[in-house]
């Protein structure tokens, strides 16, 4: 599960990272509120989980109240309803760079992932400049070494007290990716200030589902998530419904999955949707109708006909019967 940047945020602050003042906002009263706390001019990030917000106008810089009424309309416009817009200070840098922690895939351990060229998309770097950017296999049973930062941070072309500064932010930012047992945990860009001060300008942390649900501080952010998945994949997961209550199951293409699966997954949820076409059948179904026809009065009260008639289309036969111009399950 990947956090929201001003969850990220909030993480980072309970291991002391330096993040800029900031204040998260729904409505126009909220973010005019929350700028006069903080001081105009300000900055208003869309909290959406994409990449490249600031190529697409989610990220703005805003000097006065009328503007930020006006870009804070112009953005909201652009998201989901139930999505906030983080206002943060501005702060001045002198430098941007990058620090990240995750598994890599190949041989399985962490990899510390450094380079001086922040803001921007990392793999363009390995590509154009493979010389400022430097990765740190880490054993796990060892763990992360204050010269190993120090060498990393060395090779990308930093220099004097910045040094210090990096290597502390940089034992931080491992201290969240391994006490809270993360995939991913990434500050693009790390924002160095004058007086070689490290602020995290981003937040980038990726969780494992089941972490989430063993470490209490992490409990807050297990409310109001979106879990995808194929059906097949979660209904041999049923460990998963232990662990977590779902209320609301969105199901695409539901008029071409097998009844008995469906009804089993759906007994699992408060509420469901389900998307289909009801002309659509699961393509396993082959049979003739006449000998897969239901002879059993009960079942045939209960509108199940036939074994090769879908769930989805059987709802939706019920709906034509009764005349509803909406149905709800």
């Amino acid at each position: 599960m990947r956090l929201y940047e001003y969850e990220g945020k909030e993480l980072f602050k309970d291991f002391e990272i330096p993040v800029p003042k900031a204040e998260i906002a729904s409505t126009v009263e909220e973010a005019v509120e929350a700028a006069t706390n903080i001081g105009y001019p300000v900055v208003l990030k869309a909290q959406v989980q994409m990449g490249g917000r600031g190529k697409a106008g989610l990220v703005k810089k805003v000097e006065n109240r009328e503007e930020l009424v006006s870009v804070f309309k112009d953005i909201k416009s652009r998201i989901k309803n139930d999505e906030q817009l983080l206002l943060e200070e501005t702060v001045m840098a002198v430098d941007e760079g990058y620090f990240g922690f995750t598994v890599d895939d190949v041989r399985g351990v962490p990899v510390m992932v450094i380079t001086s060229k922040g803001g921007v998309d990392v793999e363009k770097v390995t590509e154009t400049e493979p010389e400022r950017i430097v990765r740190v296999y880490i054993d796990p049973l060892e763990g992360l070494y204050y010269h190993q930062i120090l060498n990393a941070i060395k090779k990308v072309g930093y220099k004097g007290r910045v040094m210090k500064e990096l290597a502390e932010f940089g034992l931080k930012l491992y201290k969240v990716f391994v006490e809270n047992e993360a995939d991913t945990v990434e500050v693009n860009p790390v924002m160095i200030l004058d007086n070689n001060k490290i602020v995290a300008g981003d937040a980038k942390v990726i969780l494992d589902d089941y972490v989430i649900f063993r470490k209490k501080n992490l409990q807050k952010y297990k409310e109001k998530r979106i879990f995808i998945s194929t059906v097949s994949s979660i209904v041999n997961r049923t460990e998963l419904f232990s662990l977590k209550e779902f209320d609301t199951v969105i199901i695409d293409e539901a008029s071409q999955i097998l009844e008995p699966m469906l009804c089993g997954l759906l007994s699992r949820f408060k509420r469901y949707i389900l998307i289909g076409d009801h002309k659509q059948l699961p393509a396993v179904v082959v049979q003739d109708s006449a000998k897969s026809k239901i002879n059993h009065e009960d079942l045939r009260n209960m509108g199940i006909n036939n074994t090769r008639t879908s769930l989805f289309e059987r709802l939706y036969l019920q709906v034509i019967q009764h005349g509803w111009h909406d149905a709800y399950g």
